[in-house]
């Protein structure tokens, strides 16, 4: 069901490309994550889909995260915890320009899927045992997303924006990034 929806959405944003205002834009961000988890880390993601454009002032973007291998050493038998996540997030907002055609504030909201994966490497077993069965857990969160764009020219703009995910994946995120427009 949930794949028949993206498809749906999808293809509505296909169907009104020529609409005057509509566009489409590859997006690509780099972004340093802070995880309110029981500890504090910092580590980073990347994100890399589009952007379509209803209208001058409505968007929407759909993209996929992936967030690196991230370790952390502790002392034996466990030795040293992998992690990593990825997922995806549909996101719909508003945009208004600030000075001009140069800077345009962004505002958002969204739903993101994301599975998180981690396992363990131990020292003190045999090299065939030392990787054991990861764990896997799969969330659904909404999410809230502001930020500022730059355009540096009509097919290149410069993103950067903060991304708060709520629920299980309390995640804080400072993003920078560029969109190149497709037609």
């Amino acid at each position: 069901m949930k794949k028949y929806l993206v498809l749906f959405v999808f293809l509505i944003m296909v169907g009104s490309l020529r609409a005057e205002y509509s566009k489409l834009n590859g997006i690509f961000y780099f972004g340093i994550d802070k995880w309110y988890g029981s500890r504090y880390y910092l580590f980073y993601e990347v994100q890399g889909g589009i952007e379509y454009r209803f209208s001058e002032k409505l968007f929407g973007e759909f993209y996929y995260v992936a967030m690196p291998n991230y370790q952390k050493e502790y002392s034996p038998p466990k030795d040293i915890r992998n992690s990593y996540a990825e997922g995806a997030e549909l996101l719909f907002g508003y945009k208004q320009k600030l000075k001009g055609d140069k800077w345009i504030f962004i505002g958002g909201a969204g739903v993101g899927y994301q599975r998180y994966v981690q396992f363990w490497s131990y020292s003190d077993v045999p090299v065939a045992q030392a990787n054991y069965y990861p764990e896997k857990e799969d969330y659904l969160y909404p999410l809230f997303k502001v930020g500022l764009e730059n355009k540096l020219s009509e097919r290149i703009i410069l993103s950067y924006g903060l991304l708060k995910r709520f629920g299980k994946v309390e995640h804080f995120v400072i993003l920078a990034g560029i969109k190149v427009s497709l037609f």
